[in-house]
């Protein structure tokens, strides 16, 4: 029997700085820290992580896992909850600073085995990529009210918590999914085994670091070429929530929106938010973007099915 409450679980890679402001958050909470464990999994890293884990002298009960190469965010948070003690589990990512009373409040918000609980994760202090940083704080769960019910899509593994029993009734993480999309179908197959999700704001975290807009437009292809495919194999209704046949309407409404998505257009957007995100671009364009990205890397993936 755990006589702690949760088990806090940190997958890192080459983010040590960051990691370490984490630990730090956690070293602060309060009453103590006797009330949790501390698990962080080094996913590949190859740099001062894995020596910093080990020489870790804190006041933490702080457990690690270290992968000599990289295994994708799945595999690292399925491993930490493999070695947890606690009946419910907290996951963070290994860049971001919480209150010190977080941890605690995340294990008061549970009321009974089936409830998942999704915090808030802010952006606002980024200095780089501020307009994203600001478009990214009103996205997925976070335009929600409070009181609203919540899809499992929306599930959001970087300030979540739920019990161990609900996690392992779905078997976990999908190792298989290694270009993002985890969390969607994490969430939609808490969602199918009946569990009910609550979106928190005041259990906030704040992202240390956020992604270059050209980084964010190469992911947005991957996840549409390799990720996207399976998850509407998987999840049909999602096609409609990702929109795949939004181009497809007959008549000027389709020839307008495919128009839309041509290269002028897309350059256009482009050069726009790269001017404005140090301040903040209207929040359609990024949203445009991001699609005209995911919509072009499912269609490589159905041309390259339909040429096998």
């Amino acid at each position: 029997m755990c006589k702690k409450i949760i088990s806090v679980i940190i997958p890192t890679h080459k983010s040590l700085s960051f990691l370490k402001r984490t630990i730090l958050c956690l070293e602060k909470q309060k009453p103590d820290t006797f009330f949790f464990e501390s698990i962080v999994v080094d996913d590949g890293s190859n740099d001062k992580t894995e020596v910093w884990l080990r020489r870790y002298q804190g006041s933490l009960d702080l457990k690690s896992i270290i992968f000599p190469k990289n295994k994708g965010r799945s595999a690292a948070r399925n491993a930490g909850v493999k070695i947890s003690t606690c009946s419910l589990l907290l996951f963070l990512d290994g860049d971001m600073e919480f209150d010190e009373y977080f941890v605690l409040n995340h294990a008061k918000s549970h009321y009974n085995d089936n409830h998942v609980t999704i915090g808030r994760v802010k952006y606002d202090l980024i200095s780089s990529c501020r307009g994203y940083a600001k478009y990214l704080t009103g996205r997925g769960v976070m335009k929600l009210d409070s009181r609203e019910i919540i899809p499992g899509r929306y599930f959001l593994s970087g300030n979540s918590s739920l019990s161990r029993d609900l996690f392992d009734s779905v078997g976990g993480f999908d190792v298989g999914l290694k270009s993002y999309g985890e969390d969607i179908d994490f969430g939609v197959r808490l969602e199918s085994e009946g569990a009910q999700f609550q979106f928190n704001s005041e259990l906030t975290v704040q992202h240390l670091h956020i992604r270059s807009l050209d980084t964010l437009f190469k992911l947005s292809r991957e996840y549409g070429r390799v990720t996207i495919p399976e998850l509407v194999e998987r999840y049909p209704e999602l096609r409609k929530e990702l929109k795949l046949d939004w181009v497809q309407k007959s008549g000027i409404t389709g020839i307008i929106r495919r128009l839309l998505l041509r290269r002028p257009f897309y350059y256009i957007a482009i050069v726009i938010v790269r001017v404005l995100n140090e301040f903040r671009a209207p929040g359609l364009l990024y949203s445009y973007l991001i699609f005209r990205n995911y919509y072009y890397g499912y269609l490589e993936h159905t041309k390259e099915e339909a040429n096998t």
